[in-house]
């Protein structure tokens, strides 16, 4: 049997059966979502040690402590880019390229310190940069900085013990069900309709909505495979797996919902497009953001008379009703492809006092 022996700091360290210590470290997550391992081998746990800070070090420079906080957040962002997705990986760029090199991308990382980082951020409120923005500032050098301390280039983390932005929490913009209902009856007619009508009644985001296959689509089940999602990088479509392994999921539909979209089959068939995506363009291709929301959307809006919200908030509106009408958060959650409950619960945290009312009432039905 092995005998289990890890440093504190070291990652996974323990010695064979046949003598040989192996050494691995966490290497981020798969396309698939599945968590990746580098594992070293040596003859002794301090071979298999230093092979393995050999690997976690690699394109660190020999002499870090003159390495400026610029030169290691371009190293930083280049390591992780294989462990996120590129929507994340952009927006990780962005803040370092717009909010945090400009303040304090000059200075040696060695010497970063928690003044610079709260000075960095006055200096941000001082130019006008939204709370969000500082705040996704600090978060993002945190995480860097983090990473630091792991490959032992700083000995604490600076962002650790700021005063951090704090940032109102925005209220979900939602619809309640008689303003669905006017948002689909003025729909009908539009060239996509049925996708309106598959995003109220199933939750899914609008990229896996995007990239659904009719493949995907099971009229005599009456459900929808999510597999896939539909990401635009500027201006490149591309088809991505689920961000996580809750996100790959079938959601039951209701009636409506399938009518709606045995309605789309028989257009598309007309069009010549039944081959390509459930929802596409008048070329047969994907879908952009954009076009929908210009074209399609908002024109429904203004017909509908309905407050104005996101395409998003759709899927909002979707789990604040069915939360309202008593379906269990569990099962709300696992329709939305969220990671746990918590982040349901979190996001709708709205919907919850009515939900406890709703719970009073039903115990005066067993017990008043």
């Amino acid at each position: 049997m092995a005998r289990s022996r890890r440093g504190r700091g070291e990652g996974s360290v323990f010695q064979r059966a046949d003598g040989r210590w192996v050494a691995s470290v966490n290497a981020g997550y798969s396309a698939s979502g599945k968590r990746r391992r580098q594992t070293v081998y040596g003859a002794t746990k301090r071979e298999a040690m230093e092979k393995l800070r050999e690997i976690s070090t690699r394109g660190i420079p020999d002499d870090a402590s003159r390495t400026s906080v610029r030169e290691y957040m371009t190293l930083w962002l280049s390591r992780i880019q294989r462990s996120r997705g590129a929507t994340t990986h952009l927006r990780y760029e962005q803040i370092v390229r717009l909010h945090v090199v400009p303040h304090i991308g000059h200075l040696r990382l060695s010497k970063l310190s928690p003044a610079h980082v709260e000075q960095m951020i006055q200096d941000l409120a001082r130019d006008d940069v939204s709370e969000s923005n500082q705040e996704k500032a600090c978060r993002t050098l945190g995480t860097a900085c983090r990473e630091a301390v792991r490959l032992r280039l700083i000995p604490t983390n600076p962002v650790r013990d700021i005063r951090k932005p704090r940032v109102a929490k925005k209220q979900l913009q939602v619809w309640t069900q008689a303003e669905a209902s006017q948002f689909l009856d003025a729909a009908k007619g539009d060239r996509l309709s049925a996708l309106y009508v598959l995003a109220l009644a199933s939750g899914l985001r609008q990229g896996e909505l995007f990239a659904l296959q009719w493949a995907d689509i099971d009229f005599e089940a009456g459900t929808v495979a999510v597999t896939k999602s539909l990401e635009e990088i500027k201006g490149r479509l591309t088809i991505k797996p689920p961000k996580t392994p809750q996100a790959r999921r079938t959601v039951s539909l209701p009636r409506f919902a399938v009518d709606a979209l045995h309605d789309h089959r028989k257009q598309m068939l007309a069009e010549g497009h039944a081959g390509g995506p459930v929802f596409c363009d008048g070329a047969g291709g994907y879908l952009r953001k954009s076009n929908v929301h210009r074209r399609s959307f908002v024109p429904v809006l203004h017909r509908a008379e309905v407050p104005v919200i996101r395409f998003h908030d759709l899927r909002h509106t979707c789990a604040t009703l069915l939360l309202l009408r008593g379906v269990n958060a569990k099962v709300v959650s696992e329709r939305l492809g969220h990671a746990s409950i918590t982040i349901t619960l979190h996001t709708y945290a709205h919907v919850l006092p009515s939900m406890q009312q709703a719970a009073a009432d039903e115990l005066d039905e067993l017990f008043g």
